[in-house]
């Protein structure tokens, strides 16, 4: 079994992320959702003042559980960020919301993006771009009027 490193300080901060008109346009089935880069931007600035040398930070093993939907008529959107540093000094932080039922009091978390934070000295391999290397994958084809037809 493999060893995880202990976690050594576990935090949530609320988090109020503004609707800007230019995120509306970023929509899965007729409904804007929030770009997972902005997500992930997000993230990284909440912890910024928590996190000394956030800037020389590497972000690795990305999940994006969730589409996190915004309400066009809402100004912001409450959220939180659930962040764990381990004892390696490595950070794991998670985009939260809280969903609640109806008008009951019953209400759950839920995760949207993860990513993972990690400070070591590895350095990432440079590979020249071969665009003719796509040929030879799998890949399908989308038309174009499916992608633009609500924007032309």
């Amino acid at each position: 079994m493999e060893k995880f490193s202990k976690i050594i300080d576990k935090k949530r901060i609320l988090i109020k992320i503004p609707v800007f008109p230019y995120l509306l346009d970023h929509q899965f089935m007729g409904k804007p959702v929030l770009p997972a880069v902005e997500a992930m931007r997000i993230l990284v600035d909440s912890i910024q003042p928590h996190i000394s040398n956030i800037e020389n930070a590497r972000i690795s093993n990305g999940a994006f559980d969730k589409f996190l939907f915004m309400n066009t008529h809402e100004k912001h959107i409450k959220a939180f960020n659930d962040f764990e540093v381990d004892e390696k000094g490595n950070i794991q932080t998670k985009l939260v919301t809280r969903f609640q039922y109806g008008k009951s009091s019953m209400s759950r978390f839920v995760e949207h993006v993860t990513i993972h934070l990690s400070f070591s000295a590895q350095t990432i391999e440079e590979k020249p771009y071969d665009p003719g290397s796509l040929l030879s994958k799998d890949y399908f084809e989308i038309s174009p009027d499916v992608i633009y037809k609500d924007l032309i």
